[in-house]
């Protein structure tokens, strides 16, 4: 599994590198080191950043603009959806309460099925909102075979 903490060194100074990574990271997104869509959102929010200053904008106008730029395709975190789906079929089965049973239930599925979200748009920032509820039944029954096959009924 890649996560996101792999690359976050590169981009200690940059503000709006920083401020989305913190948001991914945050929120356990699972991405590739190379991917495009990260730097493409920072880079258009600084230039909104930028274009607002000339236009006369104070910083927190400016900032407020830019930082809608920079969140553009960011879909839903992974580990969120996996972890909705378990707590939805499985939290009368075993103790999902507990923040501990829950990351690892959640770890070990992405983890024991990498190829989940493969199917997924790749040129958004985590899963489109759309596209998982056109594919929903088809992620909840490869995790509910997974579940079924540990054990967990």
């Amino acid at each position: 599994m890649k996560e996101i903490h792999d690359f976050t060194s590169r981009y200690d100074l940059d503000y709006f590198m920083g401020k989305l990574l913190g948001f991914l990271v945050t929120n356990k997104f699972i991405l590739d080191p190379e991917t495009h869509q990260v730097v493409q959102n920072v880079l258009d929010a600084e230039n909104a950043f930028y274009e607002q200053r000339l236009a006369g904008k104070l910083v927190p106008e400016a900032l407020e603009i830019a930082e809608e730029t920079l969140f553009q395709n960011v879909g839903l975190s992974q580990y969120d959806i996996v972890t909705e789906i378990l707590m939805e079929n499985y939290s009368d089965n075993f103790e999902l309460d507990s923040e501990q049973a829950m990351e690892y239930w959640t770890i070990r599925v992405l983890t024991e099925i990498p190829d989940l979200f493969e199917e997924f748009d790749a040129s958004v920032i985590g899963i489109d909102r759309l596209e998982l509820d056109t594919n929903y039944n088809a992620v909840v029954g490869r995790i509910v075979n997974f579940m079924s096959d540990n054990g967990v009924q």
